[in-house]
């Protein structure tokens, strides 16, 4: 009778003891698959020329609808762009003779940062989740651009015609863009919508002037002396007119 009894208990443990193991694993694929899932972070939504994505040991032709994963590095090259289009509709448009690195993504809190390490880009931030909080970040080698705004430009340089040496370059269209330089990243300067700034080398942010005075807005690097990287120097001033002959 102690046989019969005890038989439908040892069974019962035998069939929970081969379950735990399943279910544990089955857990531990679904955990894998969701993280390796969560390292896609946007989209190809437009590609021109002939831009590259660096994905680990491997580089790859960008094409539009290419999914973009967390740390992928996108180079574009002449005649070549391409935008991002994260999963919060918010992009980054990069123009040519540029790289960019995704170096951060979250849902929740959503922040996300990016580093240009060369070019131009322009951002348009989805002003419904990130307008309230700096959850947009853009660096630089030299810079910290954290966003409050909706769509600005940023271009860095490692040097140009008028600062030797590294130099960023923001343009405000729409919304506030806090700027820093990372060697001091406690110095800001708050960039308003029409307004931009440099950062040159290890320098504080420039006093913002209105976009065109300096390099990005126009290219005539005429205006406040942050002109910006790229921009051309101004020309010297001309002599002055020779002096009349003494009379005789």
């Amino acid at each position: 009778m102690f046989a019969s009894m005890t038989e439908p208990r040892s069974n019962q443990y035998r069939v929970r003891h081969r379950t735990w193991p399943a279910l544990a694993i089955a857990l531990l694929l679904a955990a894998c698959l969701d993280a390796l899932a969560q390292t896609a972070v946007g989209t190809l939504s437009q590609v021109d020329g002939t831009p590259r994505v660096t994905r680990g040991p491997q580089t790859l032709p960008a094409a539009q609808g290419m999914a973009i994963d967390l740390l992928d590095k996108l180079t574009t090259g002449a005649a070549a762009t391409l935008t991002v289009t994260f999963d919060d509709n918010s992009a980054v448009q990069l123009s040519e003779n540029s790289v960019l690195v995704i170096d951060q993504h979250l849902v929740s809190p959503r922040k996300t940062q990016v580093s240009l390490m060369g070019g131009r880009l322009i951002a348009l931030v989805s002003k419904g989740l990130r307008a309230s909080s700096s959850g947009f970040v853009v660096q630089t080698p030299n810079a910290f651009l954290a966003v409050r705004g909706t769509r600005f430009k940023v271009k860095y340089a490692d040097s140009s015609a008028v600062f030797n040496g590294p130099s960023t370059e923001v343009a405000v269209m729409e919304g506030t863009v806090s700027a820093a330089n990372r060697s001091a990243p406690n110095q800001t300067v708050d960039v308003p919508e029409g307004y931009e700034t440099v950062i040159l080398g290890t320098e504080p942010p420039q006093e913002p002037g209105p976009i065109g005075l300096a390099g990005m807005g126009s290219g005539r690097g005429k205006g406040y002396p942050g002109a910006g990287p790229g921009a051309a120097a101004p020309a010297p001033p001309p002599p002055p007119p020779p002096l009349p002959p003494p009379p005789s």
